[in-house]
């Protein structure tokens, strides 16, 4: 028998036991948690096939939803690592037996494998038979293992649909679940020996306790936190060499962009990593994980920050260099091969997400967690703010892979329904208006796709409803709940309302006030997100809202229009000590006098006509709101209000606000009493329900 390759796991089959090879109990039923494995034989529990030949095709039998029956694998040792992949596959409720839950990619279809269930041969893809072979070479006796592909027939809508449903229940039933990452090698045994020994001490240490934003504010935490920080920071100093690029190259694995694995990483009673033949505890996996991003904000902190004497910072900024030499080195040679250098943050996201699902078990101290929304779960999930989107082949389950673990479901009423007749397309939009329904109309701001990137929309979804299968970014307004607006605050009812009037699909009903028509649009803004500041269209940008501001007219008092002129291209935020965006105050503070070095430096640059080199460094408030108002053009309506809106506004198009939303939107009308939704808007003045006070009145709209 192979030997196991066991990192401090608490492991399936009797593995922490013992480092030698896995064992796994089978005895009577009446043992607690044991699994009775006549009744993995049994002619009544055992799937009907219609031939025994080797040739037959397998054919499932339905599974009895009034029992909440589901089918379980059982794996069976193989100790040649060449010998065929031997399963049975049964029938049982899904209480009833004690089982394994496999969370894993699909993977391409190319080249399947060809595995025995029940004597009769069925093809998988690469990575699930690679996934239960690893497996099953660790084992002495048989085990029950759930896996998606094979134990839901996915070529029964129906079943699939009610199977779907339980997914929840059956990664929170397992006993424990198993995840795979993929085929090991020689560098990711390494790393996981080291991931186990640093994310032992990290999660020792209480690392799991800081947030998932305390990377960025690093060393800056709250105070009550500062002996957690003196801890965390002795622990970077014992760590010489983290290894931060094999752990980069293991983030940008498939496993971490899938958007099930989400639900399956954040139910599960306890989880352990699987990587070729290493094995490593879930909650010391993801301790290590995170102490890999405040080891790299630690040991890095001097290349970014700006602040105090210059000699001193050139002295920090040497002794990285000096410390890190080998490193620097290789990223640079990383680069000119564009492989990254730094741990994807869509993982750290993804990793994350088990804390606020179950945070009783990174910190005893923590209450009792209610969970994410399901407008939560999609915004992680989904926009760029937190990395690259999550993915899947299936457009339906980018709303499906949460709707169990948020805690809203009940009353969304959302229901999974895979049958063709029901496109993907109705899904999103029933899912908008439930989320619009449940006081969600920021949900509209993500109705759109980075112009600068050439990304189109799905030309058959209703305009007011996201295209989940597209990138997308944090709106420039940011979310309701971030606080920075209230546009629709005192307005009748407050909240969104959806009409009876329409039961269209691709129809939704709701009021508002509106504000103006756009008369004049500006030069679009498409700051780039990575290749320098672009101070020549910056400088265009600061003299069109200047000259929006001087025709306003009587909106705006002198000083009110003084104020506008440099608050608009930042569209009134600023970023706090932490590096996040935050309303700004009455006052001129910091962001002013950034904004005026930054409108010098944009004259200057606009007046040489070439580039030159400019220092941005010192003026990260500006740089990073300028950045934030992507895709966007300055505008001014028929009745002189100011603001920037969606660079693929039209003169012509109507600004509203509607009610129970946090910004102004734009819109434009299509004929028979409708409109479509162009995109959210800043306008100066009308940020905080002063809407309400101009006696507009309250009108019933129609969006397609």
């Amino acid at each position: 028998m192979a030997q196991a390759e066991l990192v401090g796991a608490e492991l399936p089959f009797h593995a922490q036991l013992t480092y030698g090879a896995l064992t796994s109990s089978a005895t009577s039923s009446s043992q607690p948690g044991s699994i009775s494995m006549e009744a993995s034989y049994s002619t009544n529990n055992a799937l009907a096939t219609t031939d025994s030949t080797p040739q037959a095709v397998f054919q499932y039998q339905p599974l009895d939803p009034s029992i909440r029956e589901i089918r379980l694998l059982n794996l069976t040792p193989t100790g040649d690592p060449h010998s065929d992949l031997e399963l049975s596959i049964l029938h049982t409720p899904l209480e009833t037996l004690s089982f394994y839950a496999l969370s894993y990619t699909w993977g391409s279809p190319q080249n399947p494998r060809e595995i025995l269930l029940n004597g009769i041969k069925l093809q998988v893809r690469v990575n699930l038979f690679a996934a239960l072979k690893a497996i099953s070479l660790q084992l002495d006796a048989p085990v029950m293992i759930w896996a998606d592909a094979i134990c839901i027939n996915q070529n029964d809508c129906e079943e699939k649909g009610q199977q779907v449903k339980m997914m929840t229940d059956i990664y929170r039933t397992a006993k424990q679940t198993l995840i795979w990452l993929g085929e090991g090698d020689a560098e990711t045994d390494a790393l996981i020996n080291a991931m186990d020994v640093i994310g032992s001490a990290a999660f020792t240490t209480g690392i799991m306790k800081l947030g998932e934003d305390g990377a960025k504010k690093w060393p800056n935490l709250d105070p009550e936190k500062a002996d957690l920080r003196k801890a965390v920071q002795k622990l970077i100093r014992s760590t010489a060499n983290f290894p931060i690029l094999p752990l980069t190259d293991l983030s940008y694995r498939e496993w971490f962009s899938r958007v099930w694995i989400i639900q399956e990483l954040s139910v599960a009673k306890t989880v352990t990593f699987v990587c070729g033949s290493k094995w490593i505890d879930g909650n010391n996996f993801i301790a290590a994980f995170k102490f890999g991003y405040y080891w790299f904000a630690n040991e890095f902190e001097p290349l970014k920050n700006t602040s105090g004497w210059l000699i001193f910072r050139i002295f920090k900024m040497a002794l990285v260099l000096w410390k890190h030499w080998s490193y620097l080195r290789t990223m640079v040679q990383r680069n000119q091969q564009n492989k990254l250098s730094i741990p994807n943050p869509r993982a750290a996201t993804t990793l994350g997400t088990r804390k606020m699902i179950t945070p009783l078990e990174f910190d005893t101290n923590a209450t009792s967690s209610s969970g994410l929304t399901l407008m939560q779960h999609m915004v992680r999930g989904f926009t760029l703010s937190v990395g690259e989107p999550l993915d899947s082949s299936e457009p339906k389950d980018r709303i499906y892979a949460f709707l169990g673990i948020s805690n809203d479901r009940k009353e969304l009423g959302i229901v999974e329904n895979y049958k063709e007749e029901v496109t993907y397309q109705h899904i999103y939009a029933e899912t908008a208006k439930a989320l619009i329904r449940q006081g969600n109309l920021d949900i509209l701001s993500l109705c759109r796709s980075p112009t600068s990137e050439q990304i189109e929309r799905d030309s058959r979804l209703p305009s007011w409803a996201p295209d989940w299968t597209k990138r997308m970014i944090t709106p420039c307004g940011g979310f309701k709940a971030d606080g920075l607006f209230k546009a629709s605050d005192g307005m009748k009812d407050r909240g969104p309302r959806l009409e009876p009037a329409t039961t269209e699909w691709n129809v939704l009903a709701i009021d508002g006030m509106f504000v103006g028509t756009a008369s004049k649009l500006g030069t679009p803004w498409r700051p780039s997100w990575n290749d320098s500041f672009d101070y020549r269209a910056a400088h265009v940008l600061f003299q069109e809202v200047e000259g929006f501001v001087k025709e306003s007219g009587s909106q705006c008092t002198d000083t009110q229009k003084q104020e506008a002129i440099w608050r608009i291209p930042i569209g009134n935020k600023e970023m706090d000590s932490f590096g996040q965006p935050r309303r700004l105050g009455p006052g001129r503070g910091t962001a002013y006098k950034e904004y005026v070095q930054m409108r010098n430096l944009a004259a200057k640059q606009h007046k040489l006509g070439e580039e030159s080199l400019m220092v941005t460094q010192n003026l990260p408030s500006c740089l990073g709101m300028l950045k934030d108002m992507y895709d966007a053009r300055p505008m001014l309506t028929d009745n002189g209000y100011v603001g920037v809106c969606l660079d693929c506004a039209e003169e012509g198009d109507e600004v509203w606000i509607l009610r129970g939303a946090h910004v102004p939107y734009v819109l434009r009308k299509s004929g028979a009493g409708t409109s479509r939704l162009v995109g959210e808007a800043f306008v100066y003045g009308m940020m905080d329900g002063e809407v309400c006070s101009t006696g507009a009145a309250l009108h019933s709209l129609q969006l397609i």
